[in-house]
């Protein structure tokens, strides 16, 4: 999957991340309904400490998604 919409860094700000798991799931032949269930998810995570790295997984299946601040 990618990420359809970036920002450039400002510091202290909130980063917005859309995935299109819809069209992921389609392009894999899974037997999908329509509408799909789940299609675009989006983010919004908050950067609070620059100088820490942050990495954000997204967890998705065509049923449901869930997300996590990793290490």
């Amino acid at each position: 999957m990618e990420v359809i919409v970036q920002c450039e860094y400002e510091e202290h700000m909130t980063f917005p991340a859309i995935n299109n798991a819809g069209d992921y799931f389609a392009a894999q032949s899974l037997d999908l309904p329509t509408p799909r269930f789940i299609d675009l998810v989006t983010m919004a995570f908050g950067i609070a400490h620059t100088d820490e790295n942050y990495h954000v997984p997204l967890v998705v299946s065509p049923w449901s998604y869930s997300t996590y601040r990793g290490s």
